[in-house]
């Protein structure tokens, strides 16, 4: 079925020049037209690595109830169809929390507006009397002032 390989060719660690992808193993093959002999597992975080010969590796697509790869997408596509479902019905759901929201900012938004008007009519009044009050001060004063000069008459009349 498969040629053993007798000479297994082993290749020497080396570091991965981006080694900005700490604790990712990074897989390097060639893309010859000749098989691998070797394919090397590099972990960056690590100074040793693995070295796998290809034929250790099973191809598990030939089994008894594999998928095949159409079969696969299929599935995939399945998946994913039941995703879209499910984001539409959670959009809608946030669609329709959105009209709530938006009509209970509507209705918050008239309250506040006939509040505030409440608030002018009540300044408005507020300053009405602050202005009677001001007036009703001054002619009590001035009511006290002819009193005071009425006594003082009163007290040189007397003499």
């Amino acid at each position: 079925m498969r040629e053993k390989v007798t000479q297994k060719s082993r290749t020497p660690l080396r570091r991965p020049a981006d080694r900005t992808q700490s604790r990712t193993l990074q897989l390097i093959a060639s893309r010859s037209p000749n098989p691998p002999s070797s394919i090397t597992v590099h972990p960056n975080s690590i100074r040793k690595g693995i070295t796998v010969d290809p034929y250790d590796i099973e191809d598990t697509s030939d089994w008894l109830g594999s998928p095949t790869e159409l079969e696969t997408l299929k599935h995939y596509a399945g998946m994913l169809e039941e995703d879209i479902e499910a984001l539409k019905l959670e959009l809608r759901a946030a669609k329709e929390n959105i009209t709530g929201l938006i009509t209970m900012n509507d209705e918050l938004s008239a309250d506040l507006q006939r509040k505030r008007t409440w608030i002018a009519n009540l300044e408005s009044e507020t300053t009405v009397q602050l202005t009677d009050i001001r007036r009703l001060n001054q002619i009590l004063h001035q009511r006290e002032v002819v009193i005071r000069e009425l006594q003082a008459l009163k007290l040189n009349h007397r003499r």
